[in-house]
């Protein structure tokens, strides 16, 4: 266990030491949040609300997606692929190689919620208001969603990385993966905008909880009882995610091997 808290300190020292990068970050997030605003500001323009949004609440939710984007941001796909690429996924006994991936990516989410995602959502509401919690109990399962959102989406990033053992020559996945998450949870266009029957298919998939589920908690657009139900069924996503990963992972370790044993 210390050596994934060891790791995870490591990440975050280097990543609070890349200044350029952060700031970086920041800017290119506010210039999404400023383009996301107008276009939004002009289809609200003659209108109070749309499929029971507020011209504010949408203003809210574009700026709290930006900043939720920047803290699920996660690279164990890229360190699993050039490790399948070097024909070995990394083991180092007695520590678990997936928790040391996860210990990475757990250092980097501190580093990109304190001085990434914050002042981003902090500059944001600053430049166009930012509606608060709808409630304290809303805000707590808000968060909670959040944070088992981070692990749903790195469970995918994961099993996208360890597929790399079958699928290496169709090049990064996580591309795939990142365009598939954007459009189908919520992150870009709230899913009360899709027709009833996509909506209904997007109930049965994982993608929908990162990003609908806190997002509609925070602004009160979920009762408490729902957002309970809701994160329940997080749950059950991650269980699944995660056998489903270890399937793929210890596939692909004994694949890797055969290849370097032939």
């Amino acid at each position: 266990m210390r050596a994934y808290f060891y790791l995870a300190e490591r990440q975050m020292a280097a990543g609070f030491c890349r200044c350029f990068e952060i700031l970086a970050q920041i800017a290119g997030g506010y210039v999404e949040i400023l383009a996301a605003i107008f276009l939004w500001e002009w289809v609200f323009r003659e209108r109070e609300s749309l499929h029971g949004m507020s011209g504010m609440q949408m203003r809210s939710w574009v700026i709290l997606s930006a900043g939720l984007t920047v803290f699920y941001s996660v690279q164990v796909h890229l360190r699993m692929r050039r490790e399948a690429f070097r024909r070995g996924l990394s083991a180092l006994s007695p520590c678990s190689a997936a928790g040391l991936h996860l210990a990475r990516d757990l250092g980097n989410a501190a580093v990109n919620l304190s001085v990434k995602s914050l002042p981003l959502v902090i500059l944001g509401g600053l430049s166009f208001g930012l509606l608060p919690p709808a409630g304290a109990a809303e805000l707590l399962l808000a968060l909670c969603g959040a944070a088992a959102g981070y692990l749903m989406i790195w469970l995918m990033y994961a099993i996208v990385g360890a597929s790399s053992c079958w699928l290496m020559g169709l090049g990064d996945l996580g591309v795939a993966l990142t365009v598939l998450i954007a459009f189908l949870s919520g992150s870009l266009l709230p899913l009360e905008f899709f027709p009833q029957p996509v909506q209904s298919i997007l109930s049965w998939l994982p993608f929908r909880y990162a990003f609908q589920t806190p997002l509609s908690l925070y602004l009160g657009k979920m009762t408490v009882p729902e957002g309970i139900r809701q994160l329940a069924a997080q749950a059950v996503w991650i269980l699944l995610l995660y056998l489903a990963g270890k399937l793929l992972w210890d596939g692909g370790q004994k694949r890797l091997s055969e290849e370097n044993g032939s």
